[in-house]
């Protein structure tokens, strides 16, 4: 059988896919770069190096977060945002306190107890932040990309990643002076890896590490082939050198004593004050592919670390003895409790240790993360899960027994609408929806006067959305943190139902007559709603094949199409090589019809006889004959470029266009091929290998049956094509102003493209004059408190209603002036149940869910 799942070889090195256990949509992409190749030559674009041509939302905001820490008081956390190049500032309680600009790039952090002090890896500078009024006190010029940290004492010790690959630097920060007092160089510093998420383009890198010897002489670091080396802080010098193979990364015990040093197959014990290496143990096949995660007790006499397999171990250099537990599966961080006696291991299995008796004292299952921290007091823990929402997740660790997963916040500042994932347009052609996939919300843009009016908060990530063909509502289907079918009313803006449903909902399609919408998930098949608005319910599931991924142009999952007179709903079955007919009369599956090795998308003809299936493993498309459960495939061609995967239908002049995505390596060789829609021969073949087109995306057609081809840098329009300054990912089109609404995921922005002109508008999703925060408490039982920031003046007005759409309470606080502000609500009236709250600041809404409890 053909694989089915394609992937990117973005470089030489190792490339894992790794699906989250709950079976959700989003896969990642971990990378190790290759030994010789600098931290720019393995990226598999130019993303990095060209950061600066790309258009960022008005701050603040807070994109691409890379990491977060505590206060050593526990009071305060700190997010870094590489994207947008700032640092947020939140209480214990996640409330913003601050943003603070720093240079380009920042991806760490390390403090002292008067200084935040910031590597920014593409402007080769170091901010030094003072922590009592978040001032910038001095900025540090160093050679090539700072990327790693390590503060002792009054020092900071920074690994600059130079372009030489043999010959990186450590920049040695005064922090009393504020001066630059030595810089080590032929001192490694490399990029070990970095994890891609397909669906959004977001990055996380990873770096090797290195430790300071408590006497601040020595900096101690594997040089990723063959030696653990001791390096002077003063003269550069290495003192002493030890046998080692291929240590990447390090963890120094609590008290600074001893170091273990983690190979490729052996960890080493180091005794740092005698400068040598007295144990060692060997993992063999337990090893990993990508550098360990790993932290070493107090003494240093055992460490806790990752390993292959969806497991982890403790190493006991004193019994020589390797303990593996599979509860943890493979952690993407690990941490330890200051003192070093308890251990915290962060994957799908959110996992707290005991580094003496080897016990699991508590665990949270259920949310992937990639990064964390976890607060002094071991009562608190924060996490990142990038490719699900940005922002963090917030856990109680009060009782171990029943650790929670509290609540989460934005990063930066709310509303912002992060990684847009699908754009409509209303029926009437006056509003543009868009779901947000890492904000898990919905906004709505107007297009008269080029606004964004509303934010719609979710509870889960949105993946796809379809609206009724009468324009009243607009369908979601969200997965990831709750897997939800909801129900807009898109002329109140109002959430009237959330209906709970599978584990990661992915794709929808709506009967023509608005009675029933067909909901795919993941795993667990089709889900059957009808369509009434706030009555709207669940009436059945239909099992039917996994829905399968597709790596390419921003992550494509198998999908399903209605017939156009709705009878018939065909299922893309990849792992059957097939698509399914489900009757939607009975909704029952009544046949199959093979269309090659990978059936993503169907398209039909008018009358609905003929449909176009194209197949990018196998470089074809396949003519169908639609005759319900008879269907039959009638012919099927092969094509000249690469991965034709998305097809759309003519209906101005009877034809069907496949979309081929082109060469993923070189972002070249799109092509967009004309075909009849009741033979399937060509008729024509449009290529798009000019410089910066990139691969193909998506086609739409204008009133007069003219193509309008998205590639991921231009649109095509007949002789003319548009620049955008980011690669974009999907489109809609109004046929009454002749233009097309592009959204990108990689800048947030919306982009208008005026194709009666060479006009291109762009708009950042988000809203500027006010932010709505989460009610306290919530859920809630006789009172709440909501609380709202006016970043202007502005007419005021805040209603709740219930869960059908019908305002409970109204406050017309008319006109109030710029500044912070909080409403009381009193619940004595309310029953218990879901309700949702809208503040208003002159005609720009947001809307959040409150929970009300006896």
């Amino acid at each position: 059988m053909k694989k089915k799942l394609l992937l990117i070889f973005l470089l030489a090195g190792i490339i894992t896919l790794q699906a989250q256990e709950n079976s959700n949509q989003t896969y990642e992409t971990t990378i190790e770069c290759e030994e010789e190749k600098m931290f720019h030559e393995n990226l598999a674009s130019d993303f990095f190096n060209n950061q600066d041509d790309y258009i960022i939302g008005s701050l603040p905001e807070g994109d691409y977060i890379s990491e977060m820490y505590y206060s050593s008081d526990g009071s305060k956390i700190f997010i870094i945002n590489s994207y947008t190049n700032n640092i947020t500032v939140l209480d214990a309680n996640s409330t913003l306190l601050e943003n603070i600009s720093v240079g380009d790039y920042p991806i760490t952090l390390a403090m002292s107890d008067n200084y935040l002090v910031v590597p920014c890896t593409k402007s080769s500078d170091v901010y030094i932040i003072d922590l009592s009024d978040y001032s910038t006190t001095a900025i540090i010029d160093v050679n090539g990309k700072p990327v790693s940290i390590v503060i002792q004492e009054n020092k900071a010790y920074v690994g600059c990643d130079i372009d030489n690959y043999y010959d990186d630097e450590c920049a040695i920060i005064d922090l009393q002076t504020l001066s630059l007092e030595n810089t080590i160089t032929n001192f490694p510093v490399k990029l070990t890896s970095f994890t891609y998420t397909f669906n959004n383009g977001r990055t996380l890198y990873s770096y090797n590490n290195f430790a300071v010897s408590n006497d601040g002489t020595h900096l101690i670091a594997g040089n990723w082939t063959d030696k653990i080396n001791f390096y002077n802080t003063t003269t550069g010098e290495i003192d002493f050198e030890f046998d080692a193979e291929e240590v990447k990364r390090i963890a120094k015990s609590g008290d600074g004593t001893k170091l273990i040093a983690i190979g490729k197959k052996d960890l080493y014990q180091v005794d740092i004050d005698n400068h040598s290496v007295i144990g060692s143990i060997n993992i063999g096949s337990l090893s990993t592919a990508f550098p360990y995660w790993g932290v070493a007790n107090f003494e240093g006499t055992k460490a806790f670390v990752s390993l292959t397999g969806n497991q982890s171990a403790f190493i006991d250099f004193t019994s020589s003895t390797i303990s593996t537990i599979s509860q943890t599966k493979t952690p993407n961080w690990i941490k330890t409790s200051p003192d070093h006696s308890k251990i915290i291991s962060g994957q799908y299995n959110f996992t707290i240790l005991d580094f003496e008796t080897q016990e699991i004292l508590g665990q949270h299952i259920g949310f992937s993360s990639q990064r964390g921290a976890v607060s002094p007091d071991l009562t608190k823990a924060i996490a990142l899960s990038f490719n699900k929402y940005e922002g963090i997740f917030f856990y109680n660790l009060e009782d171990f027994d029943n650790i929670t997963l509290e609540s989460y916040a934005p990063s930066g500042e709310a509303p912002e609408g992060d990684a847009p994932m699908r754009i409509r347009l209303t029926p009437t052609e006056d509003k543009a929806l868009i779901i947000n996939e890492l904000s898990h919300n919905l906004s709505i843009f107007d297009i008269e006067t080029k606004t964004f009016t509303a934010y719609i908060q979710l509870d889960g990530a949105p993946m796809d959305m379809k609206i009724t063909s009468d324009g009243n509502y607009a369908v979601i289907a969200t997965g990831y943190l709750k897997s939800e079918i909801v129900i807009v009313d898109i002329n109140a803006g109002t959430i009237v139902k959330e209906i709970t449903a599978g584990s990661s909902l992915l794709s929808i399609e709506i009967l023509p007559d608005n009675s029933k919408a067909y909901v795919r998930d993941y795993s667990n098949g089709i889900f059957v709603v009808n369509l009434d608005g706030a009555a709207s319910n669940l009436e059945t599931s239909i099992p039917c094949g996994n829905s399968s991924y597709w790596s390419y142009g921003f992550s494509v999952t198998s999908g399903m199409k209605l017939t156009p007179d709705g009878e018939y709903l065909f299922v893309g079955s990849v792992s059957t090589d097939e698509f399914q007919i489900i009757d939607t009369e009975i909704d029952e599956i009544v046949g199959q019809v093979h269309s090659g090795s990978s059936p993503y998308f169907i398209a039909f003809n008018e009358t609905g006889d003929k449909a176009i299936a194209p197949d990018p493993t196998d470089n074809t498309y396949s003519l169908v004959n639609v005759d319900g459960a008879n269907s039959t495939i009638i012919e099927t061609f092969d094509v000249a470029g690469a991965k034709p995967f998305r097809v759309s239908y003519n209906k101005v002049k009877d034809e069907m266009g496949v979309i081929i995505y082109g060469d993923e390596a070189n972002d070249e060789g799109g092509q967009f091929i004309t075909v009849d829609a009741n033979n399937g021969e060509e008729i024509s073949i449009v290529e798009y290998n000019e410089a910066g087109a990139g691969n193909a995306m998506q086609a739409l057609y204008d009133n007069e049956g003219n193509a309008i081809v998205l590639t991921e840098y231009k649109l095509f329009y007949g002789e003319e094509n548009y620049d955008f300054p980011v690669k974009v990912k999907y489109m809609d089109y109004s046929t009454t102003d002749n233009i097309a609404l592009v959204i990108s995921p990689v800048d947030d922005y919306l982009y208008v493209v005026d194709l009666t002109s060479t006009n291109i508008e762009s708009y950042p999703i988000k809203i500027d004059n006010s932010v709505l925060l989460q009610n306290r408490p919530n859920p809630a039982t006789n009172s709440t408190t909501i609380n709202y920031i006016l970043k202007e003046d502005g007419n005021v007005n805040l209603s709740v209603y219930n869960s059908c759409g019908k305002v409970m309470q109204q406050y017309n606080n008319g006109n109030q002036e710029k500044g912070d502000y909080n409403l009381v609500l009193d619940l004595s009236t309310y029953k218990p149940g879901t309700y949702y709250y809208t503040l208003t600041v002159n005609n720009q809404s947001q809307t959040k869910k409150m929970v009300i409890v006896e």
